[in-house]
């Protein structure tokens, strides 16, 4: 029995908190008898030095007491509600933080027979009827749906949307939190997924890619529960002695459709906004470059209900088929020609829409810059992606006095463009 953070003597402190708190009985052994103590360091290694300095202190005197005396300090820890909050909350410290160690060492699976987990029939796999599971299956698999199918999934999009309503911003902010976790660890996995898809550099597929989305999930995890709340508003004099107020409700389900040239952030970006305020999301992403199984994936390991956010690959049609069935609210990003379909066929429902289409966007250069940072700024603004963003520059209208120097410097940079698809981040463009 040894720890490189507790003292020998402290370690007696912490088997005799822990023979007091699980005495043991004929079918699980005491807390001493699991021999789990030796195991203590793993937990200590991740806590904070004060927190670590607080329960060595306290297992020395627990060490030095009777048993009695000990038991008398815990069983009044319990009952720390009743007492004034002068001396409650100390109670409460010595009760989370001696019961804490001790739970965590007896319960997670560390004594060398398993016989713990075996006597609780502890199994942390998870578990769900059949009909759920290929319930799942076959929304993770649905592409190109029949129109049966599409009745199922709108059907199933209601049912989750009396689920996210229930639960408050903050507690949806806690899935976004986990979901953008859940990208960092795997970007370098994500990455290769959109270069496969988009034969993109890796640079572009992280700067345009994840670090926008990381970089918006952030946001909606600091500005949501403020942005969301009701707000009191002013009164008409008409309507003098009542109060007016802004309530922002969920909408229902939402639809989006995404364009091919971001499958990655054109995917995660509107979902999370459509969750945040409490829709259920039908996700329609391009036949081109649908990212099969990586958005689903993480979705998964961040906690979210399958039918929360709901992924359906095919083509065009599908996309017109989905719109057909009434969604609350469509949002659609893509090219003016396609735009105008869908407003269209939305229109004839009196479906909302949102759309977020192509432009021709122009860059204007003045003598007074510094010539070869603009010059920088301009062709990287048209050029990142390939162009392919609504975004990017299309015209650029320069200053006479300094065109002939702007002109040169953009082509000398364009001349130097590494234009492959890489695997080091040494590729400008794919």
């Amino acid at each position: 029995m040894s720890s490189k953070h507790l003292s020998d003597s402290q370690l007696n402190g912490v088997l005799k908190a822990g023979n007091i708190i699980i005495p043991g009985d004929t079918e699980y052994p005491s807390f001493e008898n699991a021999n789990v103590i030796d195991q203590i360091d793993r937990m200590l290694d991740y806590m904070t030095e004060d927190d670590r300095k607080g329960l060595a202190f306290l297992m020395g005197i627990f060490a030095y007491l009777p048993v009695f005396l000990v038991r008398f300090i815990l069983d009044l820890a319990e009952k720390s509600q009743k007492c004034p909050n002068f001396m409650g909350a100390p109670l409460r410290l010595i009760q989370m933080g001696v019961k804490g160690v001790v739970f965590t060492l007896y319960y997670s699976d560390l004594d060398e027979d398993g016989k713990i987990h075996q006597q609780l029939n502890w199994n942390t796999n998870i578990r769900m009827k059949p009909e759920d599971e290929n319930s799942i299956k076959t929304i993770l698999e649905l592409e190109n749906p029949s129109e049966a199918e599409i009745e199922y999934i709108y059907k199933y999009g209601k049912e989750a949307q009396v689920q996210i309503r229930k639960l408050t911003v903050k507690q949806r902010t806690k899935y976004i939190k986990k979901l953008r976790h859940n990208i960092l660890k795997n970007k370098d996995q994500i990455i290769l997924a959109i270069q496969k898809d988009t034969k993109k550099s890796k640079s572009d597929a992280l700067i345009s890619e994840i670090f926008g989305v990381l970089d918006f999930l952030v946001f909606l995890e600091n500005e949501s529960i403020k942005a969301l709340k009701d707000s009191a508003v002013k009164t008409p004099i008409a309507l003098m002695g009542k109060k007016s107020k802004i309530y922002r409700d969920p909408l229902g389900t939402v639809l989006i459709i995404s364009p091919w040239n971001y499958p990655f952030y054109q995917a995660i970006v509107p979902m999370m906004i459509s969750f945040v305020t409490g829709n259920a999301t039908i996700y329609k992403p391009s036949e081109f470059t649908p990212l099969k199984g990586v958005i689903e994936k993480l979705l998964l390991e961040s906690g979210f209900d399958t039918r929360w956010i709901q992924i359906i690959y095919g083509n065009g049609l599908v996309g017109s088929q989905l719109i057909d069935k009434r969604p609350d609210k469509i949002f659609f990003t893509g090219s003016v020609n396609t735009g105008k379909k869908v407003m269209e066929q939305a229109s004839k429902k009196l479906i909302p829409v949102e759309l977020e289409l192509g432009g021709k966007d122009a860059a204007i250069v003045f003598d007074d810059v510094n010539i070869k940072r603009t010059a920088a700024g301009v062709v990287w603004g048209a050029l990142t992606n390939c162009g392919q963003s609504c975004t990017s520059v299309e015209r650029v209208y320069i200053q006479e006095t300094i065109y002939d120097q702007f002109k040169k410097e953009a082509i000398k940079l364009c001349k130097n463009i590494k234009q492959y698809v890489d695997e080091d981040g040494d590729s400008d463009i794919g």
